[in-house]
Formats: C-alpha cells, sequence, structure tokens
C-alpha cells in the first residue's frame, strides 16, 4: 500500500563530522563482514522498477560495492558513486573488471551523471547521511522517466533475543553518537518528506545472520560508532562483546536478526 508521508523514518545526523569520511579507516571491516540483502529485494526492483538488461542504475553511496554487486545480477548497468576513496579501494575486483560497472567518484548532493541518464537510483545504508533537498534536486535531474528511487536499509531486531537485546545495550553504552547513527522509524521522518506527495512503498524482508566470533566482532568493528583502535574505550567494547557473545553462542556461534526495508518511491511527475 502507498504511503503518502504519514510515516516514515527518523534520521538525525551530525553535521560536525564529515560523513563521506566516517568509514575510512573501516573500510576493510566493512567489505568483509557487512551483510548482503535478500534475493527478494532485487526481486522486487526488477518486478516494479523494470530494472534489467538495457538499463542504467547508479547505486549512491555505494562503499565497497555490497549492493552494487548484487545490482549487477539483474543485468543492468551500474554506477556506483562514493565519495571515500578508502572504501572504493575495497570494491571486488570482479566487480571492477565488469564492464558493465562502472566506479565513480561523486556525492549525492553532486552526482557526476548526465541530465536523463538514469533508470533507478538505489542508496542502501546511505540516505541518513545525505542533505534532502540537495539530493532530491540532483536525483530529479539525472533521472528519468518514470524517476524510480530505492533506499535500502539492513535494520537489526534490537529485541529479537536476549543475544540482540544485549547488543544494542552495549552500542548504546560504548557506540560514539551512536543514536545520530542510527535508521529509526516513527511518525514524521525524511523519507516521506524526500518522496513528498508521490508517496512510497515500503517492503520488509527478512535476512538472518549467523556469525562466529571474528564475523561478529569485525561486524562491529565496522559501525562508525564503534570505538575503533587506539580509542580510550575499545579494549573495553571488545571485551563486552566478546562476553555477550560467549554467554549466548550457540554451536559456536550467535544469530543476528535483520529486515532489509525498501522504501521504493518516485520523484518524477
Amino acid at each position: 500500500m502507498w504511503n503518502n508521508g504519514a510515516f516514515g523514518p527518523k534520521i538525525v545526523y551530525d553535521w560536525c563530522m564529515d560523513s563521506t569520511s566516517r568509514f575510512t579507516d573501516r573500510a576493510s571491516d566493512y567489505a568483509k563482514y557487512r551483510p548482503a540483502y535478500p534475493e527478494a529485494v532485487f526481486e522486487l526492483l526488477q518486478n516494479k522498477c523494470g530494472i534489467g538488461h538495457g538499463k542504467v542504475v547508479a547505486d549512491v553511496g555505494s562503499g565497497t560495492g555490497i549492493f552494487s554487486k548484487q545490482l549487477r545480477g539483474t543485468q543492468a548497468r551500474v554506477i556506483g558513486v562514493e565519495p571515500n576513496a578508502a572504501m572504493r579501494d575495497y570494491i571486488d575486483p570482479a566487480l571492477l573488471d565488469d564492464p558493465e560497472y562502472e566506479s565513480v567518484t561523486g556525492s549525492a548532493e553532486d552526482l557526476p551523471l548526465d541530465d536523463n541518464s538514469v533508470d533507478l537510483i538505489t542508496a542502501a545504508q546511505a540516505f541518513h547521511w545525505f542533505d534532502m533537498s540537495r539530493t532530491r534536486a540532483e536525483f530529479q535531474r539525472v533521472l528519468r522517466e518514470p524517476g524510480w528511487v530505492a533506499l535500502v536499509w539492513n535494520t537489526r531486531i534490537p529485541d529479537a533475543s536476549p543475544f540482540q537485546s544485549g547488543y544494542e545495550e552495549l552500542m548504546r553504552d560504548f557506540g560514539l553518537d551512536y543514536g545520530q547513527s542510527r535508521h529509526d522509524e516513527e511518525a514524521v521522518g525524511r523519507i516521506a518528506q524526500f518522496f513528498e506527495v508521490r508517496g512510497y512503498d515500503k517492503s520488509v524482508f527478512t535476512n538472518p545472520q549467523f556469525l562466529f566470533w571474528e564475523e561478529l566482532k569485525g561486524r562491529a568493528q565496522s559501525a562508525s560508532y564503534f570505538p575503533k583502535p587506539g580509542h580510550p574505550r575499545h579494549e573495553d567494547a571488545v571485551n563486552a562483546l566478546r562476553e555477550l557473545f560467549d554467554r549466548c553462542k550457540s554451536g559456536g556461534r550467535v544469530d543476528l536478526e535483520y529486515t532489509t526495508e525498501v522504501f521504493l518511491g518516485r520523484l518524477l511527475p
């Protein structure tokens, strides 16, 4: 059902920190340990937006190319737009060797793309860092009819299990600007404002993760708010995470429940 702006996520973020450089020293962990996305997401984009051979998708805030690589499975041409050189350095070499994939330097507010050149814009784990009004204008400039945009997040379910409740508490205790880095949903939000009167369609898919200790540690350290090595709280945070893991593990791993949320709408008349 189409949502015409009554509900949407609340996104709060810190303008004092340059969001384009937040992941510079976390790119390796990001590439290795961040989750992929359910195939149902790409089936939705194919069925709803007609994405496939001969179509062009701009994946904005593409990071290390996790979402871009899966987009290529639709046979669409994909342009990954990412301002952080360290993140682009960790793009899968197979993707860079793909003639139908291009990695470019740019941002949501300043896209290095021609007018009316893109069939779909995606932003996975990235929209909450964008300047909304400037981004909307740029997206409208480069999109061609019908002007599809998909905003995507993998979102942890904080109370899905004792482990996830403990993980959420740990992140609140140790996370640096944790509340400002999260994607949350409440009554009035930026996504509703972004799509304005045309509204958007929200789809939710399950995306469970099963992590051994090194994978869990890498997943945590890939987050921009987790204290990085050298920070006074890093060792304490890792020790607390290990204690939580040991207390909750089963078969040598923990289950981390995610949902994948897709907010799909059009920006052109």
